[in-house]
């Protein structure tokens, strides 16, 4: 019979036995990446090193044991905590990428840096069509460094692994649209890129913003369907959306044609919305109201056909 964990040394004319444990894999990590080690038995008469090394492999067993005794199993709430650090991660990420293009400069050099952006995206989503599983092994290696850092055992067969991990991928890819929108100037803050993961992700991370967000929808709601008793109207206040951007765009210097155009689309939008009513009616549950529908619109909506020609609502 072979004792794999009973190894013979040759010295000269003696020979001499080293006792040997190989490292599970799953524990690699806690013996500095070793993934073998070896103890001499020399001194130890040759008829009992057998007896000995029995024992010694009994205690390693058990030292394995304990060393997973003390680890626990992935739970829903360490995917979303997980998850939330990976979300802070990817958000300063597309800052960095995107940091720069928020000024204006050569138009040539900010289509390059899009391109690159999208030459990348389109490269994983490509391999994930065509090499799905070496897009899973990238994951895996970097969730196990996650998970062995929070001391979690690594189970890839579990649900919840699989959960967390087709989780990661979603958030790869939505990083990709977090850069553009940055790069395109959307003005969408972080916590629109956070409500964003929880509506694809669907598990609830930030449930501070989907509180406030319900708040906010039930105020605007009071504010928009209750009729609003509004007295002595100054004439300003009085203007109507229209007249007032044109008044306002009137007033600025050395505004550009482009940021004419804009300012004039949204006040279009704006008026679709609530109507030409006066500057003075216009509050802050309209204006909440107003971001969130304009947060719902597909990119692009005037290039696409079965969007193009319809409106606002």
């Amino acid at each position: 019979m072979t004792y794999t964990h009973l190894v013979s040394k040759k010295s000269k004319s003696s020979i001499h036995f080293h006792f040997r444990s190989i490292i599970p894999k799953d524990l690699i990590s806690y013996f500095n990446e070793k993934t073998v080690f070896q103890i001499s038995l020399i001194g130890v008469r040759n008829c009992e090193s057998l007896l000995l090394s029995l024992r010694l492999k009994r205690i390693v067993q058990q030292i394995y044991s304990d060393i997973r005794s003390g680890m626990k199993n992935l739970s829903l709430e360490d995917i979303k905590e997980i998850l939330r650090i990976e979300v802070r991660k990817s958000i300063l990420h597309s800052g960095h990428v995107s940091e720069g293009h928020n000024e204006i400069y050569d138009s040539m050099r900010k289509v390059k840096s899009l391109e690159k952006v999208y030459s990348k995206e389109i490269n994983i989503r490509k391999s994930l069509l065509t090499e799905p599983n070496e897009v899973r092994k990238s994951v895996d290696k970097k969730l196990q460094n996650i998970l062995e850092s929070l001391e979690i055992t690594l189970d890839k067969q579990s649900l919840n692994y699989k959960k967390l991990r087709s989780s990661f991928i979603d958030l790869y890819l939505l990083r990709f649209k977090w850069i553009k929108d940055m790069m395109d100037e959307s003005g969408r803050t972080d916590d629109d890129f956070r409500r964003e993961v929880d509506e694809k992700l669907n598990m609830n991370l930030f449930t501070e913003l989907i509180e406030q967000t319900q708040s906010q929808q039930v105020t605007v709601n009071q504010e928009v369907h209750t009729d609003q008793k509004v007295s002595s109207l100054s004439k300003h206040q009085s203007t109507s959306i229209s007249v007032g951007i044109d008044k306002f765009i009137s007033e600025k210097y050395k505004l550009t044609s482009k940021s004419e155009m804009m300012m004039r689309t949204h006040i279009e939008m704006l008026i679709e919305e609530f109507g030409d009513i006066s500057l003075g009616k216009l509050d802050r549950g309209m204006c909440v109201k107003f971001k969130d529908d304009i947060r719902k619109l597909p990119r692009n909506r005037s290039k696409i056909q079965q969007f193009r020609n319809l409106d606002f609502h």
